[in-house]
C-alpha cells in the first residue's frame, strides 16, 4: 500500500508541473513569420555538396543565409546594439566576413561566421580615435578600408589589417568639388559622386599612399541631359561596374560605368552582372506608367556574353503590385549542351525579394517590407453573424424611399443567409463537401485584418488566423516621418464600405497627400493631394451620418477636415473639441479649442500652455478614445467603495533634459488637456530611454533605464477621487475641482532592456486588464495588473489588513516562465505591440511586430465565456434529444391514462 500511494503522489506531482501549452495547441491560435529585412548587399555561395545559398546583409542590421532553391532562412545573425551598422559582406570559400560601425563608441568590429554552420570564427575590435566618424567601409584583400566624406569633398580613408585590427596606413584623397561626396566600391575601384556639380570621382585599389582622384563630367560618359544624379550603385557579381541612380521628371532610371583595370572605359545601359562568370544580365522594365510602381511590370532578362552576343532572352511577368527594380543578383552557369542556366533574385523599391529561373518561373518570393512596418491597425471583418448592427435604414433621411426598402431586404437577407451558414458550420459540413476547413464563419469577432504600413512604401492586409497577405498595395514617393494612418469607418455598418485613411508626404514634390483606401480588400477609394502642408492630423472620436469618423488636418493657419463632407458634423461639436499640441520648436505643449470665424472656416484658439524649458517631450500619451470602463470603483476590504478618478481627457507627458552635471532627468506630467491642469508631476534622475508608457482608466504605467542602478524600472500611478464620487453620471474638466490621490510605486524589472508595452482591450472592458511587455530578447510577457498595482502592501502588514488579490509589495518583479506567450517562438528585434478586442468579452488579438511577426489571442481572466475543448457536444444533444421525446412519450401515456380512466 505504502509503495502504491507513493507512486500516486509521484504521478500527482508530475501532472501537477505540466506545462501551460499542449502540443496539439501550438500554432492553432498563433503564428509567427521570420524576416530578415530589405537586403543592401548580397552574393550567392556554392556549398561543399554542390548547393547555392543567397548570403546577405540589410537595412535591419541582419547578416543572414537564405537556400536560394526555397527562400527559406537558414541561419541569421542579428546585431544586439541599435548603434551598431553592419557596413560590408565579403563571401571566400570558407568564411562569411561583415565589417560593422558602432556609432557611439567609435571602433569597428570585424566578424567572420562559417558559411554553413553560421558559427563564429573570428572577431576583432578596431577602436578608432575619439570622435571619428566612419560613412563607408569595406574589406579589400586583407585589409579593411574606413571611409569619412567630409563636406568640403575630401575623403579620409583610415586602413587596418582584418587579422588584428591595427591601423596599417592614412590616405586623405582631395576632389576640389566644394560639396560632399557620395562613394561606393567595385571590386577594383573606388568610386565617388558629386550630385549637385555632376561630377565623378575614382580612384584604383588598393588604395596607395599616393592615391589620387580621377575625375569626369558626367555628361561626357553619355548620361542623358537633364538627368538628376541621385546616388551610386554597385552591380553585385560583377568585375569593374557601377551605375548611377538619376532621375527624369518623376522617374528614377539607372546608368551603367564599365571600370577595367582601374580605368573608365564608358557608359552601358546595362542594369546588373552576373556571378561566377564573365556573363552580363540586362534587364529592361517595362513601366505601365511614368513613375514603375503602382502595377504589375514585367522585366526582360537577357543573358550577354562580352556586352555583345545574346545567348538567352526571357521575360517575366510580376503577379502583383511592385515598385521599380533597384537591384538583382544572378548566379549564371552553362550546362552540359552550353544552355544557359542561371537563378536571378530581384529587389525591388517596395521590398520584395523575388527568385526566377531562365524560363521566367518564380521559384519564390518574400517580402521583407514587413521587417519596417511603421504604422499598423487591427481591422474587424464584420464577417459574424452578431456583429451586424441594425442601424436601420431610416436614419438617413435624405436616402430615397426605394433605397431604404432595398437596403432593409438586403440587411435581412444577409442576417437569414448568416443564420443558415451558422447552423452548417456546427458540424462544418459544407467544409467536408468542398474540401475548405479554413472558410469557417466568425461567430465570435476573432477574425482580423491586420492593415500594416511599412517604411518602404508599401502597405498590407495580413490575416490574423494564419498570417497570409491576403492584400498589397504600393504606394511610390512617400516620406515616413509625418504619416497618419486612421480608421474612418469600420466594417460593423451594413450597407457601407469599412475606410482607412493614410497621410504621408511625396518625397518628390513634398507635397502631402490623402491615400483612402478599403482596408478589408485593399481596394483604392481616391488619392488626392492635400490642400496645406500638414503639421499634425487627429481622429476625431463622432461620426457622420455615414458613419465616417472625421480627421481633422491641422496646419499653421488652417483647419482642414477630411472627407470634406463630414465639415458639417464637425462644425457641429466644435465647441466641444479640445486638441493639444506641441510646438517642435521650443516643445511646449499648447492647449487649443476648436472654433468657427465669421466666414465659416475651422480655427484653432489657444487657451493654455505649459512650458518646458531645457526640456524635450518624449511622449506624448492621452486615453483612447474606444475604452469602456465598466466599474467606476473598487471594493475594499471593510466593503467600503474607493471610487476611481476616471478622466478621459488626462494626458502623461515625458520630457526629458540635461541637469548641470550633464546626468539626464526626465520630468514625469499628468494633464488635463482640455484646462491645462496639472493633476501630478515626478521627477526621476539619471535615468534614460526607451520611454514606454500605457495610459487607461484610472491608472499609468512607464518604463525607463537607471543609469545609476544599470537596470530597467517601471513607475506604477493609480489615481482616486475617495470614498465619495463626485460625477457619477458625466465627467467635466471644467467643472471638476477633485485632487485626486495619487498611489504610485516603482518596480525592478527582470529583463533589462524593454522594447514595447501595451494593455489588452476588451469589447466592455469587464475583464481584468493585462499589460504586455516586449523585451529586446525576443520574449513577450503577459503581465496581471495585480502585479503592477501601487497599493501593493507591505511584507509586513497583517493578513487580516491586506487587500484580498493584491500580492505583498517586492521591488523585483519576478516574471515567471509561464507568463510568455510566445513559449519558444522568438520575435526579432520586436518594436510594438498592438491589441485588438473581439466579439468575446474574455479574449484580446494581439499583434506583435519588428524584425519578425507574430499574433496570437490572450484570455486575462481565462476563458470564462467560452466552453472548454472538450466539451462534448453530442452527449448534450444526445441527452436533450432523449428528453424531448422521454417528454412527448410521456406525455402521449398520461393522456392515453387519462382517458382509460374517463371511461371507467
Amino acid at each position: 500500500m505504502a509503495s502504491k500511494a507513493g507512486r500516486f503522489r509521484v504521478m500527482a506531482s508530475l501532472t501537477t508541473c505540466a506545462g501551460a501549452l499542449f502540443e496539439d495547441q501550438v500554432f492553432k491560435f498563433d503564428w509567427s513569420r521570420s524576416l530578415v529585412g530589405v537586403p543592401l548587399a548580397g552574393q550567392f555561395w556554392d556549398t561543399p555538396r554542390g548547393q547555392s545559398n543567397f548570403i546577405l546583409r540589410t537595412k535591419n542590421r541582419v547578416l543572414a543565409s537564405l537556400d536560394s532553391d526555397s527562400g527559406k532562412i537558414l541561419w541569421r545573425h542579428v546585431l544586439d546594439d541599435d548603434a551598431d551598422e553592419l557596413l560590408d559582406l565579403r563571401t571566400t570559400p570558407k568564411l562569411v566576413q561583415a565589417v560593422s560601425w558602432h556609432r557611439e563608441s567609435a571602433f569597428l568590429t570585424f566578424r567572420a561566421w562559417h558559411p554553413t554552420t553560421a558559427a563564429l570564427k573570428q572577431e576583432t575590435t578596431a577602436p578608432l580615435p575619439p570622435g571619428t566618424r566612419v560613412d563607408l567601409a569595406f574589406i579589400h584583400e586583407d585589409e579593411v578600408n574606413a571611409l569619412t566624406l567630409a563636406d568640403s569633398g575630401s575623403v579620409t580613408v583610415q586602413v587596418l589589417n582584418w587579422r588584428h585590427g591595427s591601423p596599417v596606413r592614412t590616405v586623405t584623397l582631395t576632389s576640389g568639388s566644394g560639396q560632399p561626396l557620395r562613394c561606393i566600391r567595385t571590386p577594383d575601384v573606388l568610386v565617388c559622386l558629386s550630385v549637385s556639380s555632376a561630377m565623378l570621382y575614382y580612384t584604383p585599389l588598393p588604395i596607395s599612399p599616393k592615391a589620387a582622384f580621377t575625375a569626369v563630367a558626367l555628361d561626357k560618359i553619355g548620361l542623358p541631359v537633364g538627368a538628376r544624379p541621385l546616388a551610386l550603385q554597385t552591380v553585385p557579381g560583377s568585375s569593374g561596374l557601377a551605375q548611377i541612380a538619376y532621375q527624369r521628371q518623376d522617374r528614377e532610371e539607372s546608368w551603367l560605368l564599365k571600370f577595367d583595370q582601374g580605368k573608365l572605359k564608358g557608359g552601358l545601359s546595362l542594369i546588373t552582372g552576373c556571378e561566377h562568370t564573365s556573363d552580363i544580365l540586362r534587364l529592361e522594365q517595362a513601366c505601365a506608367n511614368a513613375e514603375c510602381s503602382t502595377f504589375k511590370p514585367s522585366v526582360k532578362v537577357t543573358k550577354l556574353r562580352d556586352f555583345t552576343q545574346n545567348v538567352h532572352e526571357m521575360s517575366f511577368q510580376f503577379s502583383q503590385d511592385v515598385g521599380r527594380l533597384v537591384q538583382a543578383w544572378g548566379a549564371c552557369e552553362e550546362d552540359e549542351r552550353g544552355s544557359a542556366i542561371f537563378q536571378l533574385v530581384l529587389l525591388t523599391s517596395d521590398g520584395s525579394l523575388t527568385s526566377l529561373t531562365p524560363l521566367g518561373n518564380q521559384m519564390w518570393t518574400r517580402e521583407e517590407a514587413l521587417a519596417s512596418i511603421d504604422k499598423v491597425e487591427l481591422v474587424a471583418t464584420g464577417l459574424d453573424s452578431g456583429s451586424m448592427e441594425d442601424e436601420g435604414p431610416f436614419q438617413n433621411e435624405a436616402t430615397d424611399l426605394v433605397q431604404q426598402f432595398a437596403k432593409r431586404i438586403r440587411h435581412h437577407l444577409a442576417l437569414i443567409q448568416s443564420t443558415i451558414s451558422h447552423f452548417l458550420e456546427l458540424n462544418d459540413w459544407r467544409n467536408v463537401f468542398s474540401g475548405n476547413q479554413d472558410k469557417q464563419l466568425d461567430d465570435f469577432g476573432i477574425r482580423k485584418v491586420i492593415l500594416a504600413v511599412c517604411d518602404e512604401g508599401k502597405i498590407f492586409g495580413l490575416d490574423n488566423k494564419n498570417g497570409e497577405v491576403l492584400w498589397n498595395v504600393v504606394y511610390p514617393n512617400v516620406v515616413g516621418e509625418k504619416s497618419y494612418l486612421f480608421i474612418q469607418r469600420t466594417a460593423m455598418h451594413f450597407g457601407t464600405e469599412p475606410m482607412a485613411s493614410l497621410i504621408f508626404r511625396n518625397r518628390y514634390s513634398q507635397k502631402f497627400q490623402l491615400l483612402t483606401l478599403d482596408p478589408l480588400s485593399g481596394a483604392i477609394l481616391s488619392w488626392e493631394d492635400l490642400k496645406h502642408p500638414v503639421d499634425q492630423a487627429v481622429l476625431l472620436h463622432q461620426h457622420d451620418d455615414k458613419f465616417i469618423r472625421p480627421v481633422l488636418v491641422i496646419s499653421k493657419n488652417q483647419v482642414d477636415v477630411v472627407p470634406s463632407s463630414a465639415k458639417a458634423s464637425v462644425i457641429k461639436y466644435a465647441e466641444k473639441t479640445f486638441i493639444a499640441t506641441k510646438d517642435p520648436q521650443t516643445n511646449d505643449i499648447q492647449g487649443q479649442k476648436l472654433l468657427v470665424n465669421p466666414n465659416g472656416f475651422l480655427v484653432l484658439r489657444p487657451i493654455w500652455s505649459l512650458a518646458n524649458p531645457g526640456t524635450e517631450v518624449r511622449k506624448f500619451v492621452g486615453k483612447s478614445t474606444e475604452e469602456d470602463v465598466h466599474s467606476q470603483g473598487r471594493v475594499m476590504a471593510d466593503r467600503s467603495v474607493l471610487f476611481k478618478y476616471v478622466n478621459p481627457n488626462l494626458a502623461l507627458i515625458i520630457s526629458e533634459g540635461t541637469d548641470a552635471a550633464g546626468k539626464l532627468f526626465i520630468n514625469v506630467y499628468l494633464v488635463d488637456m482640455v484646462t491645462g491642469r496639472l493633476i501630478f508631476s515626478a521627477n526621476h534622475k539619471r535615468v534614460t530611454g526607451p520611454y514606454h508608457v500605457v495610459h487607461s482608466e484610472n491608472w499609468a504605467v512607464y518604463t525607463y533605464y537607471n543609469e545609476k542602478s544599470r537596470r530597467a524600472e517601471l513607475t506604477s500611478l493609480e489615481l482616486f477621487e475617495g470614498n465619495e464620487q463626485t460625477n457619477a453620471t458625466v465627467f467635466s474638466s471644467v467643472s471638476d475641482v477633485i485632487s485626486p490621490l495619487v498611489e504610485r510605486q516603482a518596480f525592478i524589472l527582470g529583463p533589462s532592456h524593454i522594447s514595447a508595452l501595451r494593455d489588452t482591450r476588451t469589447e466592455k472592458g469587464i475583464t481584468t486588464k493585462h499589460i504586455l511587455m516586449a523585451t529586446k530578447t525576443g520574449l513577450v510577457y503577459d503581465i496581471p495588473r495585480q502585479f503592477l498595482d501601487p497599493r501593493r502592501p507591505n511584507m509586513n502588514t497583517p493578513p487580516e489588513m491586506r487587500e484580498p488579490g493584491i500580492p505583498p509589495y517586492i521591488p523585483e518583479l519576478q516574471l515567471p516562465q509561464e507568463m510568455i506567450i510566445n513559449y519558444n517562438q522568438t520575435v526579432g528585434v520586436p518594436r510594438g505591440i498592438i491589441t485588438a478586442p473581439t466579439g468575446l468579452e474574455s479574449t484580446s488579438v494581439v499583434f506583435v511586430y519588428g524584425l519578425d511577426l507574430y499574433c496570437t489571442r490572450v484570455a486575462p481572466s481565462k476563458g470564462f465565456d467560452l466552453l472548454k475543448d472538450d466539451f462534448d457536444y453530442y452527449v448534450i444533444a444526445s441527452v436533450l434529444l432523449a428528453l424531448i421525446m422521454a417528454s412527448f412519450i410521456t406525455k402521449r401515456l398520461s393522456q392515453r391514462k387519462a382517458l382509460k380512466q374517463a371511461w371507467k
